[in-house]
């Protein structure tokens, strides 16, 4: 391997550890809705896509927006945590949620997938919500 392979694949390699941390961790269970087992069934499954599609899921529940309207809530925690893919907005008092998504991944979440994503989510309780509900 010459010096100019070896620096291209360092540096797709940092790029690909960047993209795939910049959310931090993929299920940010701040209002307590989901069990520790599936928070980490979500974790491996979410962290398995993303490997694999350089894209990311994140999760983020919060307790209440706290009189904020639900878009801004969602946009500021997708801009703020830099979300390569998709967010997924929970806020559990409210009864709540959105699904954000970067301009490159939109084309591969029309609102028909949209809707299906979000229908085993609002029926279902929180406590028996699935990772398999919430990536189908």
């Amino acid at each position: 391997m010459n010096a100019k392979t070896f620096c291209s694949s360092l540096a797709m390699a940092v790029l690909c550890t960047s993209l795939a941390s910049a959310a931090g961790t993929p299920i940010q269970d701040g209002a307590g809705m989901f069990s520790s087992s599936t928070v980490a069934q979500l974790d491996q499954e979410i962290g398995n896509f993303t490997a694999q599609t350089g894209k990311q899921i994140v999760v983020v529940t919060v307790p209440s927006l706290n009189g904020k309207p639900l878009a801004d809530a969602a946009q500021a925690t997708f801009q703020q945590q830099d979300v390569n893919g998709v967010l997924i907005f929970i806020a559990k008092d409210d009864r709540a949620d959105i699904i954000v998504t970067d301009n490159a991944t939109a084309q591969f979440f029309p609102q028909s997938t949209i809707v299906s994503i979000r229908q085993p989510m609002r029926c279902s309780k929180p406590e028996t919500t699935t990772a398999a509900s919430l990536l189908r």
